[in-house]
């Protein structure tokens, strides 16, 4: 096989062989087992003094690719040699190596990450599209925050690292350049990474940002995929975005449009309901119980974070639902949890079927308005259980290209 002809050749390579080689397998679909992949890096890790950025990009590439993790050791001394050559690597080597090592789930340490911040800095003006789009998501599931003032590590994102003021100037300045060139995956990437590394826009700027991104959606409804779609919305609105009327008006035609096609998966369709309570936009009437008959539908298969999304936006959208459907969702909701193994997923179903419960009971005013009150209670209990609102970060890889 290649693989065992490449180990064996290995103490012979140079260092542009070490990572070509590696790449080349990752192309093909090799997955380097263990035993295969140590004695490999064993040997490059001799030469790698001698490697330039382009190969240093391209080694992580391939394992990450690979999704194969290298030994400690070897990460060690690839971090180290990186960060002395960081201010060499141009736009396409960040932006690989940096993709790589959040695939990896490394956690470089915070002067590591400062200086790559600088080098990106520096640069920012010089990336292409998808660059600039998996380098700010790189950055920010390292642990970078992109915010215009320096600040200790916040203890909600583990922000290491902070971009200061010049540098975000520099990122939104090449942002407002290459979004409009962006595919629907690149712009919604680039969002999230904004979202992630606790962004703080001025509102114009952010104003300016969602156009943007929503026009590139709209014009590329072809290949605009519901996952870019929830994407882009969760991102805005943690961003704090507030859409003007065509905005929203544009936002809203998209998710109908995705609706009717029933491309919304389960986690989608209720998260962006919940993002819709938070900006405020409400679906038309039919479309909402179209959505909301659909979400009964699919409660059977719902994690308890799902369930959590869609009471919350039911209650900031106001959408009064009727007793045949709470009976429907509580009951395919609460049969979904009992193969649950999370704990604390039981306890918010418990939770929410009570109160759900009390409030079909209720048929008076004043107990209509007690229970309200108590749903309400519950709704934040169970929103600062389930953290909500970080779904969507855990779950999305953006593609990095072939790396090569």
């Amino acid at each position: 096989m290649l693989s065992e002809l490449a180990l064996d050749l290995a103490g012979s390579f140079r260092p542009q062989q070490f990572s070509n080689v590696l790449w080349g397998l990752a192309k093909c679909g090799f997955k380097a087992p263990a035993a295969w992949l140590g004695p490999y890096l064993e040997q490059a890790e001799l030469q790698l003094h001698h490697f330039q950025p382009r190969n240093l990009a391209q080694l992580a590439w391939a394992l990450a690719a690979m999704k194969a993790q290298p030994p400690r050791s070897f990460l060690a001394n690839f971090l180290a040699e990186c960060s002395d050559k960081l201010s060499l690597f141009k736009p396409i080597d960040l932006a690989h190596t940096l993709w790589a090592l959040a695939t990896l789930a490394v956690t470089p340490p915070a002067d590591w990450l400062s200086s790559a911040l600088a080098a990106c800095s520096a640069q920012w003006q010089q990336f292409k599209p998808q660059e600039l789009s998996i380098t700010v998501w790189g950055l920010a599931r390292l642990g970078a925050g992109f915010r215009t003032q320096l600040y200790p590590a916040h203890p909600h994102y583990g922000l290491t690292a902070e971009l200061g003021e010049d540098g975000l100037a520099g990122l939104m300045a090449a942002a407002a350049w290459q979004v409009p060139a962006m595919s629907p995956q690149q712009a919604s990437t680039l969002v999230l990474g904004l979202a992630v590394g606790g962004a703080v826009l001025p509102p114009q700027q952010l104003q300016a940002l969602a156009g943007q991104v929503l026009l590139v959606l709209r014009n590329s409804a072809a290949s605009c995929c519901s996952q870019a779609l929830t994407t882009v919305t969760w991102a805005l609105t943690k961003l704090q975005w507030t859409p003007s009327q065509a905005q929203g008006a544009l936002l809203l035609s998209l998710l109908q449009q995705h609706q009717q096609q029933h491309s919304l998966s389960l986690r989608q369709a209720s998260l962006l309901l919940w993002c819709l309570g938070k900006l405020r936009l409400r679906l038309p009437a039919d479309v909402m119980s179209q959505l909301m008959a659909q979400l009964q539908a699919s409660m059977h298969a719902a994690e308890p974070a799902d369930v959590v999304q869609v009471l919350v936006g039911v209650r900031t959208l106001g959408w009064r639902p009727s007793e045949h459907w709470w009976r429907r969702f509580y009951s395919s909701s609460s049969s979904s949890s009992s193969s649950s193994s999370s704990s604390s997923g039981s306890l918010l179903l418990e939770q929410a079927s009570a109160v759900a419960a009390q409030w079909r009971l209720h048929q008076g005013r004043a107990g209509d308005c007690e229970v309200r009150g108590r749903y309400v209670r519950a709704l934040k209990f169970m929103a600062a259980e389930a953290n909500v609102t970080q779904l969507l970060v855990l779950s999305w890889q953006p593609d990095a290209g072939a790396g090569g």
